[in-house]
C-alpha cells in the first residue's frame, strides 16, 4: 500500500524556487494521482462520478454475503470491477527525452488525443526525465497552445526516425504500426505565474 506523500522539504531535499527539483515517479504519482505511463496523464475520476465505483460497492456487498468458497471464486472479478476510471482532465505531463525531439515545447503522443482540446490553455505541471533516469525534474507549468493530429504520413515518420528512442531495435511490424498510427503533435508554452507554485510542495499541507 502506498503511503502518504512526504514533501522533499520534510525529507531534507530542496524546495522548488524555479531551480532544479527532482522527484521519484512514485512520489509524483502519490502527490498528483492519475495515469502513470502516458505523456499527457489523465486524473482519476471523482469516485462520486464513477460508474465502476458504484458497481464495485454493490459487488462488494454481494460478495460479502456469499459463502467462503464462493467469495474466493469472485475475488478476481471484484479486482477488475474496482479499477479506477479516469477523467478527461490532464493532471500532469511527463516527458521522456528519448521519446521526443524538442521537449518540452513540442511533444508527440498517441494516447489521450481525444481529451487534449478541452485541456488547451490550462496550466498543467510538467515533469521531465532528469539525468538520473530514476527521477523526474519539475520544469514548471505549461499550457497546450496548438494540437495537430496526423494519421500516419511523412511528418509522423520523420518524427519517429529522429527521436533517440528509435535507435532501439524493433520488428518490421512494430515500425509499421508506429508509422501508421494516429499521432498528435502538441505545442506547449510555459506559464510564468509564481502563484501556481510547485504542486509537489503544495501537497505538504495535506
Amino acid at each position: 500500500m502506498s503511503g502518504k506523500y512526504v514533501p522533499p522539504a520534510k525529507r531534507g531535499e530542496r524546495k522548488w524556487d524555479g531551480s532544479t527539483a527532482t522527484y521519484a515517479m512514485s512520489d509524483i504519482q502519490r502527490a498528483i494521482p492519475g495515469e502513470r505511463s502516458h505523456t499527457f496523464s489523465r486524473a482519476y475520476l471523482d469516485p462520486s462520478e464513477s460508474s465502476e465505483t458504484k458497481d464495485a460497492g454493490v459487488s462488494r456487498l454481494l460478495v460479502a454475503n456469499l459463502p467462503d468458497k464462493s467469495k474466493n471464486e469472485h475475488e478476481d472479478n471484484l479486482a477488475s470491477i474496482t479499477r479506477k476510471e479516469f477523467s478527461h482532465t490532464i493532471c500532469r505531463i511527463q516527458v521522456s527525452t528519448r521519446s521526443h525531439i524538442n521537449p518540452p515545447d513540442e511533444l508527440w503522443t498517441r494516447n489521450n488525443i481525444f481529451c487534449l482540446e478541452e485541456n488547451r490553455g490550462k496550466p498543467i505541471p510538467l515533469f521531465q526525465a532528469s539525468t538520473d533516469r530514476r527521477k523526474m525534474e519539475f520544469k514548471g507549468y505549461y499550457e497546450i497552445t496548438n494540437i495537430t493530429v496526423y494519421q500516419g504520413g511523412s511528418e509522423v515518420e520523420k518524427f519517429i526516425k529522429e527521436r533517440s528512442e528509435s535507435g532501439r531495435k524493433k520488428s518490421k511490424d512494430t515500425w509499421e504500426q508506429l508509422f501508421g498510427a494516429t499521432w498528435a503533435k502538441v505545442d506547449l508554452r510555459r506559464v510564468d505565474d509564481a502563484a501556481l507554485g510547485n504542486p509537489m510542495e503544495e501537497k505538504s499541507a495535506t
